[in-house]
């Protein structure tokens, strides 16, 4: 089994999200369009500060809470999407691989809280469960033995 300090994981991060393309290795979003911002010198600029303070309001055009937080105006924030947002890339490293990534989606979590570890099971990608009426019959079958019965129950309960 493998030991790491916290630490020295965040600073391997750190050197990843140096690699190209810019704003791969980003923890967010928004990480990675703000990299991708400082990487073409625009962490003065005000889409970086959009980005950086109204990410938000900007995924839900709310153009004028932006207006109000960054003190200008609307046409300023158009341009600023127009010309240097829209032109970020949403998933750097694409351009070097077409597949898409598949997302392991676990069918169960397991979190601790305080002293009892609960288990919560992800039912959105579950089949849903369903009783063969005929083998529930056969298990109220009086004459039916304990050994037919516990077969019944394993190989043939969920059809």
């Amino acid at each position: 089994m493998f030991s790491f300090q916290v630490e020295d994981l965040k600073d391997i991060l750190k050197v990843i999200q140096t690699f190209e393309p810019s704003g791969v290795g980003a923890t967010s979003l928004q990480e990675s369009l703000l990299f991708q911002l400082e990487n073409v010198n625009k962490k003065a600029s005000l889409a970086y500060g959009i980005v950086q303070n109204h990410f938000d309001d900007l995924l839900h055009n709310k153009i004028p809470l932006i207006q109000k937080g960054l003190h200008c105006t609307a046409e300023e924030i158009r341009q600023a999407i127009h010309q240097d947002i829209t032109k970020l890339d949403l998933n750097p490293g694409t351009s070097y691989s077409k597949e898409i990534a598949q997302i392991a989606t676990p069918d169960v979590k397991i979190r601790q809280e305080e002293e009892a570890l609960v288990v919560e099971i992800n039912d959105d990608f579950l089949s849903p469960l369903r009783l063969n009426s005929k083998y529930l019959r056969l298990l109220d079958d009086p004459n039916l033995t304990n050994e037919s019965q516990a077969i019944y129950q394993v190989k043939n309960f969920i059809c």
